[in-house]
């Protein structure tokens, strides 16, 4: 397909299958970017693009488990093929099940395709490469339709949530230099002022004294008045990121920053200026 940025959600509860998952499609080296959801209600409200998913991107192909929390895939990929809105995406259903009526059960709620996960790692990143070079290379893939756009909360603020003065004054320097309103705070002071001024979206490290990024993103999502803000996990520990899968973020930032992939984090999730 073309040379822009692939858009794939994962919707996988496993944090090692997560982390397995994108090394796998790392490896390929082709521009992408990988969104997880950790359950069937998650999935959904992503694609649907509900609540702090608002400004969710639409995926070019998902690839989905079955055997998943509060809402399982077969119950998800029946919603996706029903949608008008989301039927034409691909999905490629990637579990463990070897069993004929599961297999039949997902042609039968038309998956585009079935994949059962290899215990082997060097089989699994096999058959993820086959994967990438069909769907990514060979297939082609639905064109994305066109999108209106929307308001996310507190427009072009960010909210930075790091106990590192060295990032925050990096964070702050390098978008307020693109136009962006940032603000830091940690703890509860980080909690009101989410609640208090709205911010586009919220840039949250993990490891914190007093409340650490896991807690503070559960709060958020516990708060009607920050649940629909979009949260960006932020980390130097790779390992963080398959963890991160189950916290109630929806997206992720490496440290340290890759420049373009922070501005373009920063605008995928909110309707400022570098959104523009």
């Amino acid at each position: 397909m073309a040379t822009d940025v692939v858009e794939i959600l994962l919707v996988e509860d496993n944090p090692a299958d997560v982390r397995l998952t994108e090394e796998a499609l790392r490896e390929s080296g082709r521009p992408l970017h990988l969104s997880v959801a950790p359950d069937g209600v998650e999935a959904l409200a992503f694609l649907r693009r509900e609540g702090r998913y608002a400004a969710a991107p639409r995926p070019d192909l998902v690839l989905l488990d079955l055997n998943l929390p509060r809402k399982g895939g077969r119950e998800v990929l029946a919603e996706v093929k029903a949608d008008p809105a989301l039927h034409a995406i691909p999905v490629v259903v990637l579990t463990t099940s070897q069993a004929p009526g599961d297999v039949h059960a997902a042609y039968d709620l038309r998956a585009n395709c079935y994949l059962t996960k290899a215990g082997d790692v060097d089989q699994f990143f096999d058959a993820m490469a086959q994967l990438d070079r069909f769907w990514l290379g060979t297939a082609q893939l639905p064109p994305r339709p066109a999108t209106t756009e929307r308001d996310a909360p507190g427009d072009a603020t960010v909210l930075v949530v790091d106990d590192d003065p060295d990032i925050v004054d990096l964070l702050a320097a390098a978008l307020g230099d693109r136009g962006y309103r940032v603000l830091s705070a940690l703890g509860t002071e980080a909690l009101r002022l989410a609640r208090e001024e709205q911010p586009g979206v919220v840039l949250l490290d993990m490891n914190m004294p007093t409340m650490d990024g896991a807690e503070l993103s559960r709060r958020l999502r516990d708060d009607p008045a920050t649940a629909a803000i979009p949260v960006v996990m932020m980390s130097a520990q790779r390992a963080v990121r398959a963890s991160a899968a189950l916290l109630p973020v929806t997206d992720w930032l490496p440290k340290p920053f890759d420049m373009d992939l922070l501005y373009a984090t920063v605008a995928r999730w909110t309707t400022g200026p570098a959104a523009a």
